[in-house]
């Protein structure tokens, strides 16, 4: 099933990992405890785009569908954060507004940082983004890694009837 392989590439890289941690002397596989007593913990997210790749309109539904278990089974695995990517107008990533979709996966998860990598300012009223990050974090008890960048895609502005030369302003 696909979650059964997606836990297996997960594990197995997982794994690799572990195995191949090197305490500050050198010594092969010293142990996670040497590494947090030095300060230095290798750390694992997942960057999802939320590409959507065929012809049908339905498959967005199950993209977005996906994307909450693919971060429930990461939780599992002990990864440390989840990173999705917001994108307007565009099967590289299907995910227009980042706040809801990742107020529902903080209500389907415990531990693991939420990550939005970025949600493309010039496109918000920054004081309305800033309301929705703060009540986001506050749901998921300080687990949101807000991230903002300018957007980089000229099509993206186009449907806000915004000029891309004005980005550096708006931001």
């Amino acid at each position: 099933s696909h979650r059964d392989r997606y836990v297996a590439t997960l594990l197995a890289m997982t794994n690799w990992v572990h195995a191949s941690r090197l305490d500050t002397h050198g010594l092969y596989n010293a142990g996670i405890a040497r590494w947090e007593e030095v300060g230095f913990v290798m750390k694992f997210a997942l960057f999802l785009l939320g590409s959507w790749m065929e012809p049908e309109t339905s498959a967005q539904s199950r993209i977005f569908g996906e994307m909450p278990e693919q971060v429930e089974y990461d939780e599992e695995l002990d990864f440390d954060s989840v990173w999705i990517a917001e994108h307007d107008s565009s099967r590289y990533g299907i995910c227009l507004s980042l706040m809801p979709l990742l107020t529902h996966i903080a209500a389907r998860t415990r531990k693991i940082r939420i990550g939005a990598g970025v949600s493309v300012l010039p496109s918000y009223n920054p004081i309305f983004l800033a309301e929705e990050s703060a009540m986001l974090d506050v749901l998921s008890n300080g687990r949101l890694d807000f991230g903002v960048g300018r957007g980089s895609a000229n099509y993206e502005y186009g449907n806000f009837n915004i000029d891309m030369d004005t980005r550096d302003v708006r931001s």
